[in-house]
């Protein structure tokens, strides 16, 4: 009795003829037996499985390559205590030191965000970071990516070391905007010089440092009395403000207070944009009367991007927040 194959069947055989490297299944076209058959589909799924679970591992470790020093360092944070079991482990771990060690760029970065994870809800922000970005010097963008790159291929390594569900259990802390926000906010603030043309991005950078450091103590203080989970971050937020805004200064209180009570967020959002608006054009009439045509050019510019930006509900209390601050700074 002659076997015959259809092509899916074939195209099956081909598929796991490639992928599986124990058993050779080039000759089941002469197999005559079920009970033989059987035996070898069960050792291709499991060569199959094997090889498949290999290349989604490589997968997630060459995706490392393009990810953020925040999301790199704090993966190795989260996963040092699994990788120092095995030899290997260790020897990813010292490459991922001495990387570090050896690049200007990422010492640096690595001590922009030992100071935020250092500040408390109490610490002025902007006076704070610029302080700081000050003392540990502008990091060179091409460089810091480059080092970035090679940082993010030892991460690579050691995803493989631990495999894929493994590493992702370990490093499901990472999986939520909030962090990639801070990562984005950092990169910018660490490799461009503050100036007026820079203004409204170091403002928002500085709304989503303060916005990050805010959340890390709201998570320290409430986990001690109730369980916490990452994806409440929203509502942890909330309770945050509902629970500590007394302690908050009055002003920012009051306007926690104003946008946790409206019903009507867009018009509180276009309240404090006008206001802001306001202070712009107030502060580029004066360059003007000065004569200095630059800073009010640059303040133009600001004025634009002002100008453009459009109420979104998902982000209306972070770009409130912005909206006040870029005044301020203007005062």
């Amino acid at each position: 009795m002659k076997v015959v194959h259809s092509k899916t069947n074939k195209l099956f055989i081909t598929k796991y003829t490639k992928m599986a490297g124990k058993t050779n299944y080039n000759n089941i076209s002469q197999i005559r037996d079920i009970e033989k058959l059987d035996l070898m589909k069960e050792s291709f799924d499991k060569d199959y499985e094997a090889q498949k679970k290999s290349v989604e591992t490589m997968e997630m470790a060459n995706a490392m390559e393009n990810k953020k020093f925040g999301y790199i360092k704090e993966s190795f944070e989260n996963m040092s205590s699994e990788l120092f079991k095995t030899k290997e482990g260790r020897s990813i771990i010292n490459k991922y030191i001495a990387c570090v060690k050896e690049s200007q760029e990422l010492k640096k970065m690595h001590l922009l965000y030992e100071c935020v994870r250092k500040a408390n809800k109490d610490v002025d922000i902007t006076t704070y970071m610029n302080e700081a970005t000050s003392m540990i010097g502008k990091i060179g963008s091409k460089k810091y990516k480059e080092d970035t790159k090679k940082l993010g291929k030892i991460l690579g390594e050691a995803c493989q070391e631990l495999g894929k569900e493994k590493a992702l259990s370990l490093n499901i802390v990472r999986s939520n905007d909030e962090k990639e926000q801070l990562d984005e906010a950092m990169d910018y603030i660490g490799t461009h010089k503050k100036s007026l043309k820079t203004l409204p991005e170091y403002t928002e950078c500085y709304g989503v440092i303060k916005q990050h450091v805010n959340l890390n103590e709201a998570i320290k203080k409430l986990s001690a009395s109730s369980s916490l989970k990452e994806k409440d971050i929203e509502k942890t937020v909330n309770e945050f403000n509902e629970k500590y805004g007394n302690e908050l200064e009055e002003s920012t209180h009051n306007l926690v207070k104003e946008l946790l009570e409206t019903t009507n967020k867009e018009t509180v959002f276009d309240k404090y944009k006008e206001a802001c608006i306001g202070k712009i054009k107030e502060k580029q009439a004066i360059f003007e009367s000065d004569g200095d045509k630059m800073s009010s050019d640059r303040l133009g510019v600001i004025l634009e991007k002002v100008t453009n930006k459009n109420y979104n509900p998902d982000t209306v209390n972070v770009d409130v927040f912005n909206l006040v601050e870029m005044a301020d700074s203007l005062e």
